[in-house]
């Protein structure tokens, strides 16, 4: 066989090898993948679960990363938690290991606890969403509200690029360089889907405005549409460490206005720096006290759960 003939057939070989380690080994080829929606922005797109890292990441035809709800049953544990990429737990976190689905398993079967959220979601998207979808006759609804929330207002981008995914890669291979590629090698960022102008811009006063309006009004919806409401105000590790949370001051003036009970994890004694795998995002430990916490309100221990 001719030299250039070995050569292409070696990398065929290693290409094909690449891609089955990369789709079979790996996980790549078939992300969970978005929806561009004109009132909710974007959600989950309603899938069977996917295999990504080792982790398992399914959707329910609501958008969660939950079991579907079923039908009402009278003593039955209803929850509906609400938040960003903090409990949507993204492709990092195996489902059996967010919070939601801890609590669920605690719960036991009959219960059922929803998991509406989504990477970069703030109230504006959670009110948007809660307006089509509704409470789901939820005994207790409870918003899981980073302090960076307030002025995450929608942008309806027509696409958001790599990480947002609208459709399938042609080739695991694809993804692995397009999408994962620039984290380890920044110039192959020029190959990756890149995000489209925002439709919605917003200054930096009307973020503020706009933000705490739509907080005010999904907390009032909480309030009519659940049995019961909670907030919990969760803090990123620099919080933790005394860092600024400009925003946390007007979160905290709305849920006291509107007379709720929230609990805020700065103060909480248990709340630990070990709970994170980056600056926000809990690991599998922060998920499961997280869930502790979750099941702590549910008992009714109100604001002992920040004990």
């Amino acid at each position: 066989m001719p030299v250039l003939a070995r050569v292409a057939l070696a990398v065929v070989c290693i290409a094909v090898a690449a891609e089955l380690i990369c789709r079979f080994g790996v996980g790549l080829g078939d992300p969970p993948l978005f929806r561009i929606d004109s009132d909710i922005e974007y959600l989950a797109a309603p899938s069977r679960c996917h295999q990504r890292f080792g982790n398992s990441v399914c959707f329910n035809s609501l958008s969660m990363r939950a079991e579907e709800p079923p039908p009402r049953a009278a003593g039955a544990a209803r929850i509906l938690v609400l938040g960003d990429s903090i409990i949507h737990g993204g492709v990092l976190t195996d489902q059996a290991e967010l919070a939601t689905s801890l609590l669920q398993k605690g719960l036991g079967r009959e219960a059922w606890v929803g998991n509406a959220s989504a990477p970069s979601w703030g109230p504006a998207n959670l009110l948007a969403y809660t307006r089509r979808f509704g409470w789901l006759q939820a005994d207790l609804a409870i918003l899981v509200l980073s302090s960076h929330d307030l002025t995450d207002l929608p942008e309806f981008r027509q696409d958001y690029g790599a990480d947002y995914p609208i459709r399938p890669p042609h080739l695991a291979l694809e993804e692995a360089v397009t999408r994962y590629g620039p984290r380890v090698f920044p110039p192959l960022a020029a190959l990756s889907p890149q995000a489209t102008p925002p439709r919605r811009t917003y200054t930096e006063d009307q973020r503020t405005r706009e933000g705490v309006a739509a907080l005010a009004d999904l907390l009032r919806q909480m309030k009519a549409g659940a049995g019961a409401a909670y907030v919990v105000l969760y803090p990123t590790v620099t919080e933790l460490d005394g860092g600024p949370a400009p925003e946390r001051a007007l979160e905290i003036a709305e849920i006291r206005k509107l007379g709720l009970p929230y609990i805020d994890l700065i103060g909480a004694k248990t709340w630990r720096r070990s709970y994170y795998r980056d600056d926000i995002h809990p690991n599998a430990e922060g998920q499961a006290a997280l869930a502790a916490i979750l099941r702590c309100l549910w008992d009714g221990r109100g604001a002992a759960c920040a004990q």
